[in-house]
């Protein structure tokens, strides 16, 4: 449905401003459709391009025949893909649509206002989920919409009562032992939801979680 604009003062001429891919322009006209911003940008033919409207957070698929409002107290801001579609994904339950079948943490980071202090993790079903970062890219082609959260970028674990703050992933036994300063030939063990006590080997991994409790036992069996 086309915007209806209000009238203006005829005695001034106004000059209203939105960026594309980081390009700033203007124009005179407060109402402008996706394929005029496009053709005014450079990118022509418009038909070619995909308009997407970064809302931070989230972002939108801009029709090529619909108006866009330029009014407003920031510049609008939007990406043009030389695509004939787009994709879909997540950002804590925020939905956003990008045009390239590829997005670098990096600049998903930036579209979803992540701050420094959290991490972008990829939800996985069938493995270990996926903690980004600056060099990790996600392919958005791969399946349908992927869905991503934020958490903090260290997560705390408690060896006995200590708390330790560790980067997220995955940790051998020997490493978590070195970590927590554990006493040679003793054997570590993770305390289970249940009160259970699960020993791990050197060898074996463990994707670390926030909340996890580790004890040790000299091989004898007493606890330490």
């Amino acid at each position: 449905m086309p915007i209806e604009t209000p009238p203006e003062d005829p005695g001034k001429h106004h000059h209203f401003s939105f960026i594309i891919n980081g390009v700033h322009h203007q124009t005179g006209d407060r109402i402008q459709d996706a394929r005029k911003l496009l053709r005014t940008s450079g990118f022509d033919p418009a038909d070619d391009h995909v308009l997407v409207e970064l809302l931070r957070p989230g972002s939108r698929s801009v029709g090529l025949d619909e108006d866009v409002d330029l009014a407003g107290e920031s510049e609008k801001e939007f990406r043009a893909f030389l695509i004939d579609r787009t994709f879909n994904f997540t950002v804590d339950e925020i939905g956003y649509s990008w045009g390239s079948p590829t997005i670098a943490e990096p600049e998903m980071r930036d579209i979803a206002c992540v701050p420094d202090g959290k991490a972008l993790v990829l939800d996985r079903q069938d493995e270990a989920d996926l903690f980004l970062d600056e060099h990790t890219t996600i392919d958005l082609a791969a399946r349908g919409t992927e869905h991503l959260r934020t958490q903090k970028r260290t997560v705390t674990v408690f060896y006995k009562e200590k708390p330790y703050e560790l980067g997220p992933g995955n940790y051998t036994g020997a490493q978590l032992a070195a970590v927590f300063g554990v006493p040679s030939q003793y054997i570590l063990d993770l305390v289970t939801e249940d009160g259970e006590f699960k020993e791990i080997a050197p060898n074996q991994s463990v994707h670390i979680k926030d909340g996890m409790h580790f004890v040790s036992h000299p091989p004898c069996g007493q606890s330490s």
